[in-house]
């Protein structure tokens, strides 16, 4: 006799293991007229993500605002002990995170290639 099996909800069981990490890929132009995009991507994390790695190869622009939001973001993450890195920086990303004195808080002290 085969043993019963039992069937998991559609859309995933509640029993899930929480994810470990997660990527966010920031969108091509981060800046105060596309912040909504980013706002959306940055609330679809996982309120559990251990490891949150913010993608930045795609950016090619980005304003005080995304850094403001990013910043608010990091932070929150922080308090609830999640790790924050970042992959593709370009230069003017870090100059821009380094003269305003984020680096620890965007990128955790560390940044992936």
């Amino acid at each position: 006799m085969d043993p019963v099996r039992k069937l998991a909800p559609p859309g995933g069981s509640t029993d899930d293991p929480p994810p470990g990490s997660q990527v966010v890929v920031l969108p091509v132009d981060c800046t105060v007229h596309n912040i909504s995009l980013l706002r959306e991507r940055l609330c679809g994390v996982a309120a559990d993500a251990r490891d949150i790695t913010l993608d930045l190869r795609q950016v090619e622009q980005f304003d005080t605002s995304t850094l403001q939001l990013l910043t608010a973001f990091a932070r929150d993450r922080a308090a609830r002990g999640a790790r924050l890195l970042t992959c593709g920086a370009r230069p003017d990303w870090d100059e821009a995170v380094q003269l305003l004195g984020l680096t620890a808080t965007l990128a955790g002290g560390s940044s992936v290639p």
